[in-house]
């Protein structure tokens, strides 16, 4: 297992090809979520810029699921989110909140390693700083230190050294403090000079 998480929207009318697709996913033990767009035939209507509708209700399309065609709604989907009466902020919450519930997204790992990279220095910020040893940045390692400032590859708090650069080229892991293993396949390296 990748660890990766998969969103496939299909037009799957039959409740065979569903159920099947849930079947292959337990038999290799990975999770599977049926969520059931519930629009009404109405709404769906209302949204088809490209009048495919109308053209199936004239005969111009034949096999038009839901029209000419039979559509075999969900009996126990594990969600069914109806996007007539919910908005799409609203309909991503019911699924990000369903995933976080099932163990499929874990929360972040306590605060930003930062808090900010834009936040303007205090007074007495500014002049710490200038006593301090520095490197230059190029625009790829500004982008790798907000990156490693966001959580966004946890567990880094800094660019990587030696030992964690080869564990993430060969291993595409990266382990934290207590022994756990995360993905990241990406090398969040800085390139320094000699000097």
């Amino acid at each position: 297992m990748s660890g990766q998480i998969c969103f496939v929207a299909f037009i799957s009318p039959y409740s065979t090809g569903r159920n099947f697709a849930r079947q292959i996913h337990q038999e290799a033990g990975l999770n599977f979520a049926e969520v059931y767009v519930s629009a009404s035939l109405e709404v769906c209507e209302s949204r088809d810029i490209k009048g495919l509708y109308k053209k199936a209700r004239e005969g111009i399309i034949k096999n038009f699921t839901g029209i000419s065609d039979p559509y075999e709604a969900p009996e126990n989907p594990e969600l069914n989110i109806d996007t007539g009466v919910l908005n799409v902020e609203a309909s991503q919450n019911v699924i990000l909140n369903h995933m976080a519930q099932h163990g499929v997204l874990v929360p972040r790992h306590g605060k930003r390693v930062v808090e900010s990279l834009i936040k303007a220095p205090t007074e007495a910020e500014a002049h710490e700083v200038t006593g301090l040893r520095h490197i230059e940045l190029d625009e790829h390692g500004v982008q790798y230190l907000q990156t490693i400032g966001d959580g966004w590859a946890f567990p880094l708090t800094r660019f990587m050294n030696e030992i964690e650069l080869l564990q993430v080229l060969h291993m595409h892991t990266l382990q934290d403090e207590v022994g756990k293993r995360h993905l990241l396949s990406v090398p969040i390296t800085l390139h320094v000079s000699a000097a």
